[in-house]
C-alpha cells in the first residue's frame, strides 16, 4: 500500500530592482505638472511633452489632465533634473512629498512612492500684478525665482518669491510692448538681477 501525502507550499516571487523597473506597471515617482496664467494651454502642453520625451527614458506612463499632466517615472531620481529643465524656461513652484508604500523583501528597507508637484507660472518682466490690494509691475525675476517688484504709484521696491504671496496674488495685466507705456521698458534696465527665465519675445504667453 502506498501512502499519499498532500504538501501545500506557497511560493513568492521576489524581483531585483532592475527587474521591477521593467514591469510596465511599476513606478516610483509621479510628476504632477500644472500651469498658471497661460492662455494657450494646448501649445504649452506640446512644449512640455517635447521636453519630457527628449530628456527622460524612465517614463512609464503619461496621463493627460485638463490643467496639465500626470507623468509616472520608474526612477524617482529624476526630480532635480525635471526642476532644472523646466526652471530654465518658466517660473516654477516645486513641491515634493513621499510616503511609504511597503518594504523591499530582499533588503528589508522601506519603499517610498514620491510625488513632485511642479507648477509652471507664466509671469514675465513688466507684467502688472496686485498683492494685498497694492499694484506693482515686475522689474525682474532672478535665477532663484525671486520677484523684484516696483509699486506703480510711487516706484517703491518690493522683493519676494511667488510662493510667499501666491495666496493673495492677482495677475492684473500681461505686458504688451506694442501698447503698454514705454516708461516700463525704460525703467527695466539692469538695476536689479534680470530674469533668465522670461523675455519680451517669449512665445509662452
Amino acid at each position: 500500500m502506498i501512502d499519499k501525502f498532500r504538501i501545500e507550499h506557497n511560493m513568492e516571487q521576489i524581483l531585483c530592482n532592475t527587474c521591477k523597473r521593467i514591469n510596465p506597471e511599476y513606478y516610483e515617482m509621479t510628476l504632477q505638472l500644472k500651469f498658471e496664467f497661460f492662455d494657450n494651454i494646448m501649445e504649452l502642453k506640446e512644449q512640455c511633452m517635447k521636453i519630457l520625451m527628449e530628456n527622460f527614458t524612465t517614463i512609464n506612463k503619461i496621463d493627460e489632465a485638463d490643467d496639465g499632466y500626470f507623468v509616472f517615472f520608474r526612477d524617482h531620481g529624476q526630480m532635480n533634473k525635471i526642476a532644472t529643465l523646466f526652471g530654465r524656461r518658466w517660473l516654477i513652484l516645486d513641491k515634493r512629498t513621499s510616503k511609504i508604500m511597503g518594504q523591499d523583501k530582499m533588503t528589508q528597507k522601506s519603499l517610498y512612492r514620491h510625488t513632485q508637484n511642479l507648477t509652471l507660472v507664466n509671469l514675465n518682466t513688466k507684467d502688472t500684478v496686485m498683492i494685498k490690494g497694492v499694484e506693482y509691475w515686475i522689474k525682474a525675476i532672478n535665477k532663484g525665482g525671486t520677484l523684484i517688484l516696483r509699486r506703480t504709484d510711487n516706484g517703491a521696491k518690493y522683493q519676494c518669491t511667488y510662493k510667499m504671496i501666491k495666496d493673495y496674488f492677482q495677475l492684473v495685466k500681461k505686458y504688451d510692448k506694442n501698447t503698454d507705456p514705454s516708461h516700463l521698458a525704460d525703467n527695466a534696465k539692469d538695476e536689479d538681477n534680470e530674469s533668465d527665465i522670461n523675455s519680451d519675445d517669449s512665445n509662452n504667453k
